[in-house]
């Protein structure tokens, strides 16, 4: 186990290699765990001065000759004795002291050479700890100075609040406060550098004015997005592996496999965040379903090097599926595609000379989970190059989903994929899946339909789920028939109708939602009339409508496009007719009660959606993730106003 001796945000980088007598060595080679620890964690470069401990306590001077892919050489240059590291101090919020991670962080703080450990409270959190805890953290504290050949253990103080532990910070050069406070400020990541930091996470910790109290001491403040630096391991997260940007564009899908991807890099020991923000490594999840949606996956590349123009930058997803060449020539470290996305996992290890844990299933939030049922795609619709990216039609066992579903404590689940109509393992549909789900005590969402998956069996099973959210997102892409046929729609306009009335004959209020094209080659003005008519037939509760966007490698690319100011018109006009819809729908739930649950805040209002997707404003405070019965009282902003009932 590598001991480390680091001095926090300083050079030359310290670090203990246990049994080498250094003297009678000119050159060192470091490999194994110590040359893990000295790439990752100290992120040594060639040329770097850094200090060899060797296991009489004794101090060495070297320089790193040689950096390779798994060991580092590094020559003697001077010997010294003694500790001449800068006086270090550690702050942690009581609060954040829970379990074992107080303890580990203790340990750590110790083997980075941390003079103090000051544990304080706050005006947001009173917690406070005794002398009985104090005095066991002491003796964590001498015994890992004991094991890394301190010659003496961190002070451990306690402090009732800020105000104290600020004063009593000054007199050490290097200073770092971890605690958590809701703030919207940012800053460069290169600013952890400075001698001082107060790290911040994304929710509880200091009152504002506490805050403002620390900034007026020089205290920078530091935020680098959600989940980054928890209270709990902040202080060592500063000096530890480095963070990462998981940023994704595209459909859900892409944003479940990102998460996963998050997931699996956190059980790595990385901080990591779904924001585009600075960061050291970026892994970037792009989408290619219409040309817009690739030229920005590209554009990605030089939005990340901005924050960070050393950065590493792994590339996944359906554009570099289709066109990996166009990243590799952008220098990027690592591209695969959309089907292998557990490789930049194995890069990502190889990178680090980390075990490779493979995917993760996908981070967990307060208010819903999107558990994946399949992916691919046999269609081949004529516009639509996802089949080509995603490959074949494959499904998740029941057995495989129920157990996911299980470990997830979010009130509500979404089965997602990339044609979940499709569903079908071991002779199982997407009936069956249904069924087996009759004993979820969760709000069930399903993601987008196919119109012909819509049958009395299915309905009848998802009528009998303890709590079934009434939404159904049926892609239409045309009112038109010759157009749905030209399309390769496997459907007319009249049989989509009538699925919708089967619907509303099993749910009254249920949710109609859809998708549609303006501007398909050939669609004439008649042709669009339709698929204005068909909005108000079918009744939707919310239309997405697109423009046409060629894709290369599809039968609709051979095709004589559109003008693109016909497509902007007609798209222009399907957006207002979905907007009448919308309006019209919401309406007429005026007064009902309706199901809610509530995800976060938003000014003076609490926003979530009800089970037929809705997004409520309740101006009342309700705790996030929890259920709630509401009334609509009006239409308000791309929702409505509602009361708890």
């Amino acid at each position: 186990m590598v001991r480390a001796v680091v001095q926090i945000m300083s050079t030359p980088k310290r670090f203990f290699v246990p049994h080498i007598n250094y003297p009678e060595r000119e050159t060192v080679v470091i490999d194994g765990d110590e040359f893990v620890h000295a790439k990752t964690v100290l992120r040594i470069e060639q040329g770097a001065e850094i200090i060899l401990l060797d296991d009489s306590g004794k101090e060495y001077s070297a320089i790193v000759d040689k950096l390779e892919k798994r060991s580092l050489s590094a020559h003697i240059t001077g010997a010294t004795v003694g500790d001449k590291e800068p006086k270090t101090a550690i702050y942690l919020l009581c609060g954040a002291l829970k379990g074992d991670k107080t303890e580990f962080v203790v340990q750590k703080a110790t083997e980075l050479g941390v003079s103090r450990i000051g544990v304080f409270s706050s005006e947001f959190c009173s917690a406070f700890i005794n002398e009985n805890k104090l005095e066991r953290l002491r003796k964590v504290a001498r015994e890992a100075a004991k094991q890394c050949l301190r010659s003496r253990a961190p002070q451990i103080e306690y402090f009732s609040d800020l105000k104290s532990a600020l004063s009593s910070a000054q007199d050490y050069e290097n200073k770092l406060f971890a605690c958590e406070f809701l703030s919207d400020s940012s800053a460069d990541i290169s600013r952890l550098s400075g001698s001082t930091a107060l790290v911040v996470g994304s929710e509880g910790g200091f009152s504002r004015e506490e805050y403002a109290l620390a900034q007026s001491l020089a205290f920078s403040g530091i935020t680098l997005g959600k989940r980054i630096l928890r209270a709990e391991t902040a202080a060592i997260s500063v000096c530890a592996l480095a963070a990462f940007a998981v940023f994704t564009l595209g459909c859900k899908v892409n944003e479940v496999e990102s998460s996963c991807i998050a997931a699996s890099l956190e059980s790595m020991g990385f901080s990591v965040t779904d924001a585009l923000c600075p960061a050291d490594i970026f892994v970037l999840n792009t989408c290619a379903v219409t040309r817009e949606a690739e030229k920005k996956s590209r554009q990605l590349i030089a939005r990340a090097r901005k924050f960070n123009p050393r950065a590493q930058i792994f590339v996944c997803g359906c554009a570099s599926e289709k066109d990996k060449a166009a990243f590799e020539q952008k220098g990027v470290t690592f591209v695969t595609g959309a089907r292998k996305k557990e490789e930049v996992i194995s890069a990502v290890a190889e990178y680090y000379g980390l075990p490779d844990c493979g995917l993760s299933l996908p981070k967990q939030t307060k208010t819903r989970a999107f558990i994946k049922i399949q992916d691919g795609c046999n269609n081949f619709c004529s516009y639509c190059v996802i089949p080509y990216l995603r490959g074949r039609e494959r499904s998740r066992s029941i057995e495989d989903i129920l157990n996911e579903i299980n470990l997830t404590d979010s009130p509500e689940i979404v089965l997602n994929g990339i044609n979940i109509s499709a569903y079908g393992y071991d002779g199982n549909t997407l009936t069956d899946l249904i069924v087996a789900l009759k004993g979820v005590k969760k709000r069930v969402r399903l993601g987008s339909l196919e119109c012909n998956i819509i049958t009395e069996e299915l309905l009848s099973a998802l009528k009998k789920l303890p709590d079934f959210a009434q939404q159904f997102h049926l892609s239409l892409q045309s009112g038109s028939n010759a157009v749905l046929k030209a399309m390769n729609r496997h459907y007319t306009a009249q049989s989509y109708l009538e699925k919708c009335n089967l619907i509303y004959s099993y749910f009254p209020d249920a949710a109609i939602t859809t998708d549609i094209i303006a501007g398909y080659p050939a669609e004439t003005e008649e042709d669009f009339a339709q698929s204005l008519e068909i909005i108000e037939k079918a009744r939707f509760a919310r239309v997405h409508a697109f423009a046409f966007s060629p894709r290369e490698g599809t039968v609709a690319y051979k095709l004589k496009d559109i003008s693109a100011d016909v497509k902007s018109s007609r798209l222009h006009r399907l957006l207002r007719a979905g907007e009448s819809a919308s309006s019209r729908y919401i309406y007429g739930l005026t007064g009902k009660p309706l199901d809610f649950i509530a995800e976060r805040a938003d000014g003076i209002y609490m926003t979530g959606y009800t089970g037929n997707y809705i997004k409520i404003y309740l101006p009342e405070r309700v705790s996030v993730g929890k259920k709630y019965t509401v009334e609509i009282t009006e239409i308000f902003r791309d929702g409505a106003l509602a009361k708890l009932v």
